[in-house]
């Protein structure tokens, strides 16, 4: 009933108080579907207006809901399709949801260095992941990453606002690691996984991760080059990259390859706002 009536409104958020009154069951019952729906990624609230939407676990199933991300980046198919093929390396879309990222859709195939990434697969928003995801919120949407405050996140934080993109290198993981990582992936419940994987980000250093310096000369081992997609109030609406590069790519190169992503993602923003426009116009 609520996740059905949402469905039918994708674009609109709600208040708790709206919902029960709209669809005629009380509060209480209301907040406890919601919460539920919210914790199984149907659906997800706002934190800055507490307003109710349709979540990550919708684009996850396929549904196509006009103006949603997952519609959007449709708009984005041909040519990060062209640009996964060009380059070897599999296009992704992504949202921030509360403290996770959510792939919402893929483009082309994954490259031969054996990164992959599916509809649905959720990763954790915390330092050294998810720089371009809190590059350009305001201090309240940054509280998730209380605790990770330090000199390095703010120096990280300055360089991918200022540039535009992020760009995450690969680093050399010794194959005792490897091997412990498959196991884990193939016996362990997700609850395990999760945990491990947050023992694995907490070995990583920030500058090993994250390339702040680019000389065009020199070559870098690149796991990814992300960059943001803005909705109409300049509110980061989504992320688009290029994942799991097959060879190192120099400098020069990963700069081509963050203005072809920066071409496309403004090009996906000024279309969804066409989008929105069009039914007023």
């Amino acid at each position: 009933m609520l996740l059905e009536y949402l469905a039918e409104r994708p674009t609109e958020g709600f208040s708790i108080s709206e919902l029960s009154r709209r669809l005629e069951i009380s509060k209480a019952t209301c907040h406890a579907l919601a919460g539920s729906l919210i914790e199984a990624g149907w659906l997800t609230r706002d934190p800055s207006n507490m307003l109710v939407t349709l979540g990550p676990a919708v684009f996850a199933a396929g549904a196509r809901f006009m103006k949603s991300p997952r519609e959007f980046t449709e708009y984005a198919r041909p040519e990060m399709e062209f640009l996964s093929a060009k380059y070897a390396a599999q296009g992704v879309a992504t949202i921030p949801v509360g403290d996770e990222i959510v792939v919402t859709d893929t483009f082309g195939s994954p490259g031969t260095s054996g990164i992959s990434n599916h509809v649905g697969q959720r990763i954790p928003l915390r330092p050294p992941l998810g720089f371009i995801y809190v590059a350009w919120s305001d201090e309240e949407e940054r509280a998730i990453w209380q605790g990770y405050e330090s000199e390095a996140v703010a120096e990280v934080l300055r360089v991918v606002r200022e540039r535009g993109f992020s760009v995450a290198l690969n680093l050399d993981v010794p194959p005792a690691i490897e091997k412990i990582i498959r196991e884990v992936q193939a016996t362990r419940s997700p609850t395990e996984i999760e945990a491990f994987v947050s023992s694995v980000l907490d070995a990583l250093r920030l500058h090993e991760y994250t390339a702040l310096v680019i000389e065009r000369d020199q070559e870098y081992r690149v796991r990814n080059v992300s960059v943001p997609v803005f909705d109409s109030a300049r509110r980061l609406s989504l992320v688009l990259s290029l994942v799991g590069f097959s060879r190192p790519l120099s400098g020069s190169t990963i700069l081509t390859v963050a203005n072809a992503l920066t071409e496309v993602a403004a090009r996906v923003s000024d279309l969804a706002a066409a989008t929105v426009r069009a039914p007023t116009a």
